[in-house]
């Protein structure tokens, strides 16, 4: 019995175009791993000759007019952290932190046992600078923290719910290497805005913080936003002097609203740039995510809208000089696929940040 199944192995590898080194040593080319010290996570890509792969997602997606951030088209490396390992997160929100230079990640450990996370990289190298470790009230706060925004004097974030929360920006102010624990100052819940749905994003671009719900037909996201309407996109101006004042005029200021077709549902984030809202609807670890450019007003036209094809499960995404940039949550070990040996193969090699120049010509 031992030697049959033995031979239906080799069959198996053979048939799979596999010698038996290679079965027993998966090819792990460009695969780099950098630490920070004091940091149970790491910034490692989860797949292998990752540079060549991602050329044939450029071509799939987007209409060919991104960039992947790994070096290869003169951008940053910036390797998405924690998605592998022995512990692991799962990329939630994107934002820029300019004083400091850095990209900002959000993201959540997938068992709820470790505190959410924001990790800071270097804008201009890609590298691992910083890791914050979010608490509420002296406890570890394990929400997904769908998306975070920067503004003058504070970070927002969605908390659970209906929740939006901030953190004093004087406290990211750190030098390299740091790795902290970070109180959540406050938070607010914006159910009435939403109809009792759940804020599923928060972003802030020149000064507008946009947040929404995320609409969906099957339970527990079925929540409809309004009567008439299943989702919206607010938008609030961010006034103040300091971050508490900032924050006071945010939490008691009534949104503009932007109501969402309803042949436009599952969104994931949203931003408001100009005269431009920005949109992504992903849903599921196969599908490829629909991004819009819709012309902002109150009810947004789908008709007039630019419509790309995007990777699946874009998540987060903030707009800078002129790009959307954004990251997905399909490299994560916990929505990797695995093969039918013992190595994982990754389905969506989407472990760095992306930029999008909408500005292009069509």
């Amino acid at each position: 019995m031992k030697k049959a199944i033995i031979a239906v192995i080799i069959v198996l590898a053979i048939a799979a175009g596999l010698t038996v080194p290679y079965f027993l040593k998966p090819k792990e080319d460009n695969v780099t791993v950098d630490t920070l010290e004091g940091s149970v996570y790491t910034q490692t890509h989860t797949v292998a000759d990752y540079a060549k792969v991602y050329k044939k997602y450029v071509s799939r997606y987007f209409s060919g007019r991104i960039n992947s951030y790994d070096s290869e088209d003169g951008l940053p490396d910036v390797c998405i952290p924690g998605l592998t390992g022995s512990r692991i997160t799962v990329p939630q929100g994107a934002a820029y932190f300019n004083p400091k230079g850095w990209y900002l990640i959000s993201a959540c450990d997938p068992e709820g046992k470790m505190p959410s996370v924001i990790y800071a990289l270097s804008g201009k190298t890609g590298e691992f600078k910083a890791q914050f470790n979010l608490k509420r009230d002296g406890k570890d706060y394990t929400g997904h923290v769908g998306g975070i925004g920067v503004s003058n004097y504070n970070l927002y974030l969605t908390g659970e719910g209906s929740e939006i929360g901030y953190i004093d920006l004087s406290m990211l102010y750190v030098p390299d290497g740091t790795v902290r624990d970070v109180a959540i100052a406050e938070f607010t819940d914006i159910s009435e805005a939403v109809g009792g749905a759940s804020a599923s994003y928060v972003t802030v671009t020149d000064g507008i913080l946009c947040t929404g719900n995320f609409f969906h037909t099957e339970e527990p996201y079925n929540k409809k936003a309004g009567k008439d309407y299943s989702s919206v996109v607010l938008s609030y101006t961010l006034k103040g002097k300091s971050s508490a004042d900032e924050w006071k005029n945010f939490a008691k200021s009534a949104p503009k609203k932007y109501i969402l077709p309803e042949t436009v549902s599952k969104i994931q984030c949203a931003a408001i740039k100009g005269d431009k809202l920005f949109a992504v609807s992903s849903y599921g670890r196969r599908n490829d995510s629909e991004f819009y450019i819709f012309t902002a007003k109150a009810k947004l036209d789908e008709k007039t809208a630019r419509v790309y094809t995007g990777m699946p499960m874009i998540e987060g995404f903030f707009i800078r000089n002129g790009s959307v940039n954004f990251i997905t949550e399909s490299a994560s070990d916990k929505y990797n696929t695995r093969s039918y040996f013992f190595w994982k193969t990754s389905k969506n090699p989407t472990d760095v940040m992306w930029k999008f120049d909408y500005n292009e010509s069509e």
